[in-house]
């Protein structure tokens, strides 16, 4: 189970700005936790730290959906 994000044709539909690939992430539910991987070209930042194989994502993480400083920023909320 899970959810792809992005700009395109998505699970999760985010902004449609320079930084967000049209899908960007995929997020999946594996051994009891949710997971986030990396999709698009412009990366992604899990609490400050670039993605680069599929990281765990927990209550209150906060997403970045691109490397730039201005790019749109998203708080995981679990529950």
């Amino acid at each position: 189970s899970g959810a792809r994000a992005g700009r395109g044709a998505v699970d999760l539909v985010l902004p449609e700005v320079p930084t967000v690939s049209r899908e960007h992430a995929r997020f999946t539910y594996a051994d009891g936790q949710w997971w986030v991987d990396n999709l698009g070209r412009n990366g992604l930042i899990l609490n400050g730290v670039p993605v680069e194989a599929a990281q765990v994502v927990r209550d209150g993480d906060s997403i970045r959906w691109g490397r730039k400083p201005d790019a749109p920023l998203s708080r995981v909320g679990i529950g």
